[in-house]
């Protein structure tokens, strides 16, 4: 488990940011190869799938060390 731990959720950007916290423009990317794969007419906005206001502050969400 921690060795999941340690290269699974402890990343840099987690270090960085936190976890929870998502690179938008990786997340858009994304977003877009789900939508052609599965022929969706319409891409769904990040809004529609991913909402951060429910996060604690950036400081409670950073990984132990």
């Amino acid at each position: 488990m921690r060795g999941s731990a340690a290269h699974q959720i402890v990343t840099p950007v987690t270090l960085k940011n936190g976890i929870g916290a998502y690179d938008r423009d990786r997340l858009a990317q994304n977003v877009a190869q789900v939508g052609k794969a599965f022929g969706l007419t319409r891409i769904p906005e990040l809004a529609e799938i991913y909402d951060d206001r429910f996060l604690p502050p950036r400081e409670e969400r950073l990984p132990l060390n």
